[in-house]
């Protein structure tokens, strides 16, 4: 019997999501405070994205996949990160996270964050890692320069908006 790849941290478990998560996915991407661009309104379109991320990644080699951050103490979803090919750039790997709202503001965004970007380096081994995130989002915006995100280019549309972009290079380069 072979065990899912996951992520542990402190408090945090990151595992790709399943469809048998379609709940507590939903409870993040249906939620329009948290993916306030482009909401899920019902989980069949939550469904949809699942199957758009899980064609985006398949037979790529973990942690290529998005994950879903589950508390260890309470086994509950409590955000999404991801680390995939960059939509605007197959070349480039992307990382990204989404929180439920009664998860913000508890470190979680940074310690996920964290720990999948170290993981990411150390199995991958790209250059850089890079991020799009929306200028008025101040809070992802923070979390990226916190982590040692800097700006690298001109914005890219994502959802008809424009993004910042900001890599984080390989620690030692």
């Amino acid at each position: 019997m072979s065990v899912a790849p996951g992520i542990d941290t402190p408090r945090l478990h990151l595992r790709p999501w399943t469809f048998d998560d379609l709940e507590a996915f939903h409870g993040i991407w249906g939620d329009p405070q948290v993916i306030f661009w482009a909401t899920r309104w019902d989980k069949d379109e939550s469904r949809a994205v699942l199957a758009k991320v899980f064609a985006r990644c398949a037979g790529r080699p973990f942690p290529m996949a998005w994950l879903g951050a589950f508390s260890r103490a309470t086994g509950v979803a409590v955000g999404n990160f991801m680390l995939q090919p960059a939509p605007w750039d197959a070349n480039e790997i992307e990382v990204g996270w989404h929180l439920r709202r009664d998860a913000w503001g508890q470190g979680y965004a940074t310690e996920g964050a964290a720990a999948l970007l170290r993981s990411g380096f150390d199995l991958l081994r790209p250059a850089r890692i890079v991020c799009s995130i929306l200028p008025a989002n101040t809070r992802s915006q923070q979390l990226a320069t916190r982590l040692g995100f800097t700006r690298y280019a001109a914005n890219v549309l994502r959802a008809d908006l424009p993004h910042d972009l900001l890599e984080l290079r390989r620690p030692g380069d």
